[in-house]
């Protein structure tokens, strides 16, 4: 049997490092557990409908359940646990368990879990940010015309932004700093 020469070497370990790096970066999950929840991370805005959806790649017929950020259960299979009528049942399968949250709020945010009752218990997570509008921008300040070459400090701000909102200053076309 003949070993590699250092060249051939150094290139099957490149091409290891690039397969691995790919696999990395592209969010390829290798598990072959087939009763591993999988669920994704989503963003929503305020007012807005955000579904979670909870996958099995095999059903043992053990049932899936969705809990919120406090861990309380929000469904378990097709049973509601949690009485908020915004929270609704989408879609319930051996395989999938999907909830839409409507008029969804800011302290609706945050990380909802997927177990699914085999032994052990699996789960995954799914973070949920949402994104607060901007109200209408207020100016204060002012009260009556400001006579040429007087000084006044005006006042900007909104309300309800999420991330904070960036207020910009304009005189006609130019920024202001």
């Amino acid at each position: 049997m003949a070993f590699p020469s250092a060249p051939s070497a150094l290139w099957s370990v490149s091409l290891l490092t690039v397969l691995f790096t790919a696999a990395v970066h592209s969010n390829i999950v290798y598990d072959d557990d087939p009763l591993q929840p999988v669920t994704s991370d989503e963003t929503v805005s305020v007012g807005g409908t955000v579904t979670l959806t909870c996958r099995v790649a095999e059903s043992d017929n053990s049932s899936l359940q969705w809990s919120n950020t406090a861990q309380q259960t929000l469904y378990f299979g097709e049973k509601r646990a949690l009485r908020d009528n915004r929270i609704q049942l989408h879609r319930s399968t051996s395989t999938e368990l999907s909830i839409t949250i409507a008029d969804v709020q800011l302290s609706d945010e945050g990380e909802y879990t997927c177990s699914i009752f085999t032994m052990p218990v699996r789960t995954a997570r799914a973070t949920v940010t949402v994104l607060g509008v901007p109200g209408k921008p207020q100016i204060s300040g002012f009260e009556n015309a400001v006579p040429e070459g007087d000084k006044v400090t005006l006042t900007c701000t909104s309300t309800g932004s999420k991330p904070p909102a960036r207020l910009r200053w304009y005189r006609g076309e130019q920024e202001l700093e």
